[in-house]
Formats: C-alpha cells, structure tokens, sequence
C-alpha cells in the first residue's frame, strides 16, 4: 500500500524524534478500536476500560527500539488523527494540535492534514458511544487545577485579570 503524504512526514520526522509520544502517551480506546486491533490480537486481557491493560496503560505495540508500531493500521483513533486530538466545543467537532510535536511545526499551515484528520475522526466518531465521547473528553480535563487557574492563582489562558 503506497503511504500518503502525512504518513511519510511522520515516519520522517518520529524517526528523529526527541520526545517519544507513543511511549509517554495513554491513548483512549474506543469500543470500536477495541474491534479493530481483536482482528489481529486475541488477548481477552489486553484493555482495561477505555485504556491499554498495562502497568501504566501505555501501549503494548510500540516497539521503542524501532519507533514503529507494531498495529498502525489497527491503532486506535487516538493515534489515527495524532498529533491532532478531537473536542466539541458548542456543539460541534473541532480538532486541537498538539504544539509540541515537531509535525505540528510542519502541518500548522496546511489545512490538507487538518481536513484528513477531521475526516477520519468523524467516520470514527459515528461508532463511539456517548460514554466513551465523555470519558474521553474529560480524562484530559483536571477540574481541581482549572477552579485555581479561574481564581487566578496562576496566569494562564484561563484567567484574565479585569483592568
């Protein structure tokens, strides 16, 4: 199968990569994902809720050595739309991009990946329960640290003093 243009940036770039995202990152797995990746793994252990069953729910298919996956076309779409991530925001879908990966550096300016990700990520959606949307959306969120930051014990996107 010939690589798209996206794909072959990625392996560019992650191949020289500093920052190690599959290792340091837990992505969340969808009822449907857990479909995808049983085709080519059997385990009846392998996940734990919305998460991989491992001592820190990282993923068991990342090989560090290589920095390759070992199920890329099977990952769930956590990985699928990286280093974008799904939000609703006022009752529509809208994508973030994580500005610490050096792809992002790369993709900012051209909407071709954004629409690609958003592509995959709505055809993905459909089969998410409500649940599993939630979960996702507030697994990220620390409500504890936002209340301080709305205070203004910090500075921060949050907060904006009044003049």
């Amino acid at each position: 199968m010939q690589k798209n243009k996206f794909a072959r940036l990625c392996d560019d770039i992650c191949a020289n990569c500093k920052i190690d995202c599959c290792v340091k990152w837990s992505p969340t797995i969808s009822e449907f994902d857990k479909a995808r990746i049983r085709k080519i793994e059997k385990d009846e252990n392998l996940f734990d809720g919305n998460l991989f069953n491992t001592p820190d729910n990282r993923c068991p298919f990342y090989n560090k050595a290589k920095k390759g996956c070992g199920i890329h076309e099977h990952r769930p779409l956590d990985c699928r739309i990286y280093p974008y991530s799904f939000w609703f925001e006022l009752g529509r879908l809208d994508l973030w991009l994580d500005t610490k990966c050096p792809i992002a550096k790369k993709i900012v300016a051209d909407e071709k990946f954004y629409k690609s990700a958003m592509e995959t990520a709505k055809s993905e959606l459909v089969h998410w329960s409500e649940g599993e949307i939630y979960a996702y959306l507030m697994a990220s969120f620390n409500i504890d640290k936002f209340k301080k930051e709305v205070k203004g014990d910090k500075k921060n996107v949050f907060y904006r003093k009044e003049k």
